[in-house]
């Protein structure tokens, strides 16, 4: 997963003191780092813009490549009284999450970046999209296991927060533990839409008890299946709402 390493602001909206002024170059472009960042539409809820991806953005070497575009518009009131609205575009590259009044948008839905790993696993789990806050809070904690890979390592290591975000799911919504036959039988159900045979069941029960597999890393495993990412992939194409927690970054 990715690490947060900055905070970010388009200068088209009032800046904030405690975010970083990233002014917009001619035709608006916000260009992101290797790590987590942000543009925050202060004067704009989320129903006030238009957001799309480029369908085929071209390489930039060294950064996120993914480009998407935010269309806006405010009603500008001058002195005197009079008003017009004034209407743009901005281009963000790199950008995985936007703010809004009203809400914050994940961009980073891939299985290999925080929020899409969040939403993978929770699908996987509980068979259907999260709502704002659930998919903020595990957003939220996503961000922090990258931080810590990245302060450990020098690098993340997405394969290991993906399974460091699984135990910390298990462990929060099944406290008291859960059997791996349970496991299985639900991620089964869940995935593949039908329950597992005796047989079925047995074989991944077994892949855990003989330490092929942790709980953790198997949630990790049957949550980046295609057969689990597919089920929701169409919800997504255009980025997905989540509440952010209050006094976390993302």
């Amino acid at each position: 997963m990715t690490p947060i390493n900055s905070l970010k602001q388009a200068a088209l909206i009032p800046v904030s003191s405690n975010v970083q002024n990233l002014g917009l170059n001619s035709g608006g472009d916000v260009l992101g780092t290797a790590g987590v960042d942000f543009v925050s539409f202060y004067n704009h809820n989320l129903a006030d813009v238009t957001i799309f991806e480029d369908p085929e953005p071209p390489s930039k070497a060294g950064t996120n490549s993914d480009l998407w575009y935010v269309g806006y518009s405010w009603d500008n009131v001058s002195k005197d009284g009079s008003s017009n609205i004034i209407s743009g575009t901005a281009s963000l590259r790199g950008i995985e999450r936007i703010h809004f009044i009203d809400t914050s948008y994940a961009l980073d839905l891939d299985i290999d970046e925080n929020a899409g790993a969040a939403l993978a696993l929770l699908y996987a789990a509980f068979d259907n999209m999260p709502d704002a806050v659930t998919f903020g809070k595990w957003i939220a904690k996503a961000d922090s296991l990258g931080n810590q890979s990245e302060s450990k390592s020098g690098s993340s290591d997405d394969s290991k927060d993906i399974v460091d975000l699984a135990q910390s799911m298990i462990e929060y919504y099944a406290p008291q533990g859960v059997s791996n036959s349970n496991l299985v039988t639900l991620l089964y159900s869940n995935i593949v839409n039908q329950a597992p045979t005796a047989e079925q069941q047995q074989y991944y029960v077994d892949l855990i008890d003989n330490g092929s597999y942790s709980q953790a890393s198997f949630l990790a495993m049957a949550a980046q299946t295609e057969q689990n990412t597919i089920q929701y992939v169409g919800l997504t194409q255009d980025g997905l709402a989540y509440t952010q927690e209050s006094s976390k970054q993302g």
